[in-house]
Parts: structure tokens; sequence; C-alpha cells
């Protein structure tokens, strides 16, 4: 994504990101070489799109209300019109067989709230799930170079950006933990967090969207009452 602004202090965050297809290597080899091992094994497996065969395990998304605004209504030159029109997002296209024959890296991943936790939960554990070390503590600490600190020119919402996560804020998601924790939220309300200080890694995947981006209603409840377990 490049920077809307030179602005450090703030950041846009990206409605829709995909791969490259004349880049990217093949789904199996690339699964197979890295995750297969200990991440795409029965109900537990996350893919980006998925074969035919796993077609019926594979539960129907439910669009979320519209938009809180009017898209007419934005200036066509504002981060928020070009994000969310670039191009317009339609949920019911994740139900289509276009969509799960695909491979967009960061848009139609498959799975579950295991196997999402199963693969981010390497943060919490200093990169090492199952015995397979998959990163390097030196990796995983610049996570937490603040790369951006305030109101977002996409979401409209404070937020404090890491490399590749949000980081611990008291406005917006104020259920994070604070400390070393990082997370990030998707288009109907799921939420992935990592808390490194209690090797902990919640994950909230649903079918049924909610409004907003970053988490929901049911995220939020899921995550406190997990923390709450944990106190």
């Amino acid at each position: 994504m490049e920077p809307a602004t030179p602005d450090s202090s703030r950041s846009g965050a990206p409605w829709l990101s995909s791969s490259n297809p004349a880049t990217r290597p093949a789904r199996a080899s690339r699964w197979t070489s890295t995750a297969a091992p200990w991440s795409t094994s029965g109900a537990a497996g996350a893919t980006p799109g998925t074969g035919e065969a796993d077609w019926d395990r594979i539960a129907p998304i439910t669009p979320p209300p519209p938009l809180p605004f009017d898209l007419a209504s934005l200036d066509p030159d504002s981060p928020v019109y070009k994000t969310f029109t670039a191009p317009m997002a339609r949920a019911e296209a994740a139900n289509t067989p276009a969509w799960r024959h695909a491979e967009l890296g960061a848009l139609n991943g498959h799975g579950n709230a295991r196997s999402v936790a199963r693969i981010l939960k390497a943060l919490a554990l200093d990169g090492v799930v199952d015995g397979v070390r998959l990163l390097s503590p030196d990796t995983i600490a610049l996570i937490f170079d603040e790369q951006s600190n305030g109101p977002d020119l996409v979401l409209g919402v404070p937020l404090r950006f890491g490399i590749g996560y949000a980081l611990p804020e008291t406005e917006t998601a104020p259920y994070v933990p604070q400390g070393r924790a990082c997370y990030w939220g998707g288009w109907g309300g799921s939420v992935i967090l990592m808390d490194l200080d209690t090797r902990t890694t919640i994950s909230y995947m649903m079918n049924r969207m909610a409004p907003g981006i970053i988490g929901s209603d049911r995220s939020e409840a899921y995550v406190r009452a997990i923390r709450g377990c944990l106190e």
C-alpha cells in the first residue's frame, strides 16, 4: 500500500488487497513447503482459496448491513472514497466458485478461528509452533516498531500501527491488552489478537458479518470474556 500522506503519525488502512498472479508461487508448493506440516490438517486447515473437495465445509457468508454513509457524498479525491471504490466490495462474492478458486493473498483466505489462531500464535510463542520455528525473535520484535499513531485516513478512527499489525491504544480497541500485544480485524467483525506478555492468542472468525471493520460488539465480548478467564 502506498502511503496516502507523508505524515508518519497517520495511517490509511487498506479496504482490499491481493497478490500478484504473475509473481506468486502456486498454492500447493507454497503451503506444502511452509505451512502444511502443521497448519492444514483436518478442521485446522487454512489456505488462500480452496479446492472443491472442501466446499461442503464452507459456511456461506451473510453480508453485513450497508455502510453507514453515502459514498456519493464523499470527495472522489479523498482516501476514503478511493479505498472503498477500488473496487466496490461485495460480500456475496465470497460464496461464488470464482472466489473460492482464486488465490488472493490478503483477501480470500479460507479457514476458521482455530486455523487462524494456530498460524498466528507463532507471534505469541516466540516464533515456534508445534516444534517448528517460523519466525525469529528479532523478526517478531519488528512488529512493535511504531509506524503511525493517530486518526486513520480511511477508517476515521484513532489507530496505532507497528509493522504488519495494529498495536494497543485506548480509544478504538480498548479491549486489546496494553503491553506487547498486536492485533487486526476484518470486514464483518473478525479479530485476531496476539498477547506476547501472556503467550495468548485469541481468534474470532464468523460467517454472519456484523457492521464495522475493526472487530464488532460480538468480537469485543469474546475477547473480554476470554481475558477475564485468564485474570
